[in-house]
C-alpha cells in the first residue's frame, strides 16, 4: 500500500471503521513508513489531548436554577396581533425566499459535477479497492479463450477480450465488478510493475459523447473512450503516456477486427472469355464490359 492510499484511509482506520484486509495492510505500511506513522501519532495525541478535564468547561451551580426560571417565563402565554403590512408581508417572502432558492439550486447543480466526474471516482475506488483487498481478478489467465467464455451468461454483452504481451501490456485475467447499478466486465492487464483496469459495459445513452477524454483522481490516471456500442474506461497509476498507449493499442484492435469483419475480397474481372466449344459459325458480337473493382 502506498503513502497516498494509507492517508486516504487513516482516518477510517484511525475510527476502527475498516474491513480486516485493509486494516492490516495499513498496519503493515505504518510499521514501516515513518511519514504517515507520525500522522497516525499525531491523531492518537490529538484524541489523548481532547480527554484532559480542564478543558471542559464547568458551569455555575445555579445554572440549571436560572434555566428553570428562563422556561417558567417563556412558557407564559402571550398575544401578537400582526398588523396588517406584516401580515401580508410574511406569505411574500416565504415565496419569495422558494424561487430564490430554487433558482439557486438550479445555479449550484450546473456547477457540480456532472456523472462523468461521479464515474471517474467510482472507476477509480473500484480500482484502488482491487488493490488493496483480494478481489483483483476473478478468474485467472492469460489466455482470451478462457477469460471471454467466462462471463457468458454474466452480463447482457460479450466483452471483447485479447492479450497483448507483446506489446507490454499482458492480460492477467478478468472479474465481475458492480459500477453504477450495474454489472461491469473488467479485464486486468500487468504493465511493468503496475495494474491496469479496463472496464467495460454498455452505454447507458446511445447519444452521449464518445470522445476520448483523461482524468486524473488522487494520483491515479484514467481514459474514457467509446467503441462498438460499449463505454470504456481504463485506469491504472502508470504514466499517463503507458496509459494512453494502452488505449491506442486497444482501439487499433477494435477497428483491426471491424475492417476484418466487414472488408469485401478484391476481386477484378477484367474480361470474358468465351470457350472455343460455344463458338458458333455466325458473328456474335458483346458489349465491353469495363473492368469492376470491388
Amino acid at each position: 500500500m502506498t503513502c497516498e492510499e494509507t492517508l486516504a484511509l487513516l482516518d477510517a482506520y484511525f475510527d476502527n471503521e475498516l474491513e480486516l484486509t485493509k486494516t492490516v495492510a495499513i498496519e503493515e505500511h505504518l510499521r514501516d513508513c515513518a511519514g504517515c506513522r507520525s500522522q497516525y501519532e499525531l491523531r492518537v495525541a490529538l484524541r489523548d489531548r481532547l480527554k484532559d478535564p480542564d478543558l471542559r468547561y464547568r458551569t455555575s451551580d445555579d445554572f440549571a436554577e436560572q434555566i428553570r426560571k428562563k422556561l417558567a417565563l417563556s412558557s407564559r402565554p402571550t398575544r401578537k396581533i400582526l398588523s396588517f403590512p406584516t401580515a401580508v408581508w410574511i406569505p411574500a417572502a416565504i415565496a419569495a425566499a422558494a424561487i430564490f432558492g430554487a433558482f439557486f439550486y438550479a445555479k449550484i447543480q450546473r456547477l457540480l459535477p456532472t456523472e462523468p466526474a461521479s464515474m471517474v471516482a467510482e472507476v477509480a475506488s473500484d480500482h484502488i479497492r482491487s488493490l488493496i483487498g483480494t478481489h483483483l481478478i476473478d478468474v485467472a489467465s492469460s489466455d482470451q479463450h478462457t477469460v471471454k467464455p467466462w462471463f457468458a451468461g454474466k452480463l447482457d454483452f460479450s466483452p471483447p477480450v485479447r492479450d497483448f504481451a507483446d506489446q507490454g501490456f499482458q492480460l492477467v485475467g478478468g472479474r465481475l465488478d458492480y459500477v453504477r447499478g450495474k454489472n461491469v466486465a473488467v479485464l486486468v492487464y500487468r504493465f511493468k510493475n503496475h495494474y491496469v483496469s479496463m472496464f467495460m459495459c454498455r452505454e447507458r445513452n446511445p447519444d452521449a459523447d464518445s470522445t476520448q477524454k483523461t482524468f486524473g483522481y488522487q494520483g491515479y490516471n484514467l481514459v474514457y473512450w467509446n467503441v462498438n456500442g460499449l463505454d470504456c474506461w481504463a485506469v491504472s497509476d502508470a504514466a499517463p503516456g503507458a496509459l494512453l498507449e494502452f488505449v491506442k493499442i486497444q482501439q487499433e484492435e477494435r477497428e483491426g477486427n471491424s475492417d476484418r469483419g466487414t472488408r469485401m475480397p478484391n476481386i477484378s474481372y477484367s474480361a470474358i472469355r468465351i470457350s472455343p466449344l460455344y463458338r458458333s459459325n455466325s458473328t456474335t458480337t458483346f458489349p465491353k464490359c469495363a473492368p469492376l473493382s470491388m
